[in-house]
């Protein structure tokens, strides 16, 4: 009885699963063309400002699923006017991220609006709690404004929307880049020569699975101390992370370079790793997720082939592949994403790579 009823429950879940991701799957694969003819058609009208709602009560507060909605409107500003407004957490929806404090909530709202402001700029970010924004609501037009009523989220297919929406003849007008800080002040002057290296470790997140241990922190070292022996190298982590792995290090710390002696804040290490000469990741960042949209070389690694499928119990993340040899349609031939085989950092399989622009 226990294991007819043991079975019936892995059957409810399991179904549950494939029915999320076959509506995930079409979403991001088929809908985002729609949406993105969609912004095309706004792009060529006369209305002068798009604007869109980041909804904190219900969208996740994750860097990476933050900048694929950012780096959408960076790209649409290149035609229009662009502003993105943040509707604040509220105590009714604080359930929606158990795992992070109120503290560290609003802290990453501030955080948001200031990368926000600095690629968008001051005037064309807002926020408002959930009242102020439906008085606001009825009087403008808003991107997605019937889901933002209803508390649909609409972050999750932001990235595959501008799959669809890039042109490669506005490249240099869209990617990140050098430029994009140089009214940025550091704390100190950078080397000549480094290449960064992003550690996420001992997180208090949900995706604790992905911070790095020990182990695998000095295999990482090793391998880029052989391959980049001219080179420094820029460890990209929060203060809490830089502490613990400066006493952790150990003899190697005199080898290597923290981005937090450099800059104060997230924003600080974003200019960093864009003024690197390579950016290296064994596991998904914060860093790296910006990184995806910049122009500099960087060398991403996925632990394992990605076995997201409609008919597996994994949930299909919010950003598929462009198609299946190519991440996005702005990589160039400098920016792999590689597949360790058995954990080797030198043995490794192409996932995605293209061409050079």
């Amino acid at each position: 009885m226990f294991r007819l009823l043991l079975y019936r429950l892995k059957y409810k879940v399991f179904s549950f699963y494939i029915i999320q991701n076959i509506q995930k799957y079409f979403i991001n694969k088929y809908l985002t063309r729609f949406k993105a003819k969609k912004i095309k058609k706004f792009i060529k009208s006369k209305n002068e400002t798009f604007i869109f709602v980041y909804d904190l009560r219900i969208s996740s507060i994750a860097y990476g699923d933050f900048f694929q909605n950012l780096i959408l409107l960076k790209y649409i500003s290149i035609f229009k006017r662009t502003k993105i407004i943040f509707i604040k957490f509220s105590r009714k929806n604080f359930h929606h991220h158990q795992s992070i404090s109120k503290k560290e909530k609003i802290k990453r709202l501030l955080e948001f609006t200031k990368i926000s402001k600095f690629f968008l700029g001051k005037k064309n970010v807002q926020i408002f709690n959930f009242k102020k924004f439906s008085e606001f609501n009825k009087k403008n037009l808003v991107w997605e404004k019937n889901k933002i009523i209803k508390s649909i989220p609409i972050y999750t297919y932001s990235l595959n929307t501008l799959h669809y929406l890039y042109e490669k003849k506005n490249y240099y007008k869209f990617i990140i880049s050098k430029k994009d800080f140089k009214n940025l002040k550091l704390k100190k002057k950078l080397p000549q020569n480094f290449i960064t290296f992003a550690i996420k470790y001992n997180s208090n997140t949900t995706s604790r699975y992905r911070d790095y241990t020990i182990k695998e922190i000095d295999s990482c070292l090793e391998y880029l101390y052989q391959k980049y022996r001219k080179y420094k190298i820029i460890i990209i982590s929060d203060k809490s992370t830089t502490l613990i792995l400066k006493k952790l290090l150990g003899i190697k710390k005199n080898k290597i370079l923290f981005s937090k002696d450099f800059g104060k804040d997230f924003l600080d290490d974003l200019k960093i790793c864009n003024h690197s000469k390579l950016f290296f990741s064994y596991k998904p960042s914060g860093s790296s997720s910006l990184v995806e949209y910049s122009s500099i070389p960087y060398i991403c690694y996925h632990l394992n082939k990605p076995e997201f499928s409609i008919f597996t119990k994994n949930t299909l993340p919010n950003d598929l592949f462009f198609n299946k040899t190519i991440r996005h349609p702005w990589q160039t031939n400098k920016q792999l994403w590689l597949i360790p085989i058995n954990n080797d950092l030198k043995n490794t399989k192409i996932m995605s790579k293209i061409s050079n622009v």
